[in-house]
């Protein structure tokens, strides 16, 4: 009789354990979920924001091409005046020798 209430205290401790681990998985379980949408959340914005970057990548290279090809007007420009004032002293000195001839 006392090996029957022993082992019923035993199963009735098992059980409570068992429980009391049923009860820990369940809200382990629950955490996993929460940093399981945590996780999704923040690799979709780990996407988002290397899309992003690619973007700006693209403008940034279109800008500079940009800025490249201003430049290369700019010294086309500067070229052509420079030419031009070499024309115009030119013709200004063949002006004055045919003034003093």
């Amino acid at each position: 009789q006392a090996k029957l209430a022993q082992s019923q205290d035993s199963l009735a401790t098992a059980k409570a354990h068992g429980e009391s681990a049923e009860r820990e998985c369940q809200r382990l379980s629950g955490e996993v979920e929460k940093l399981d949408a945590k996780l999704s959340s923040a690799e979709a914005e780990a996407r988002a924001l290397v899309q992003d970057k690619g973007m700006m990548a693209g403008q940034l290279q279109e800008k500079d091409q940009q800025a490249k090809s201003l430049e290369q007007r700019l010294n086309d420009a500067l070229t052509k005046i420079s030419g031009l004032e070499q024309e115009l002293a030119k013709a200004g000195k063949g002006g004055k020798k045919k003034e003093e001839n």
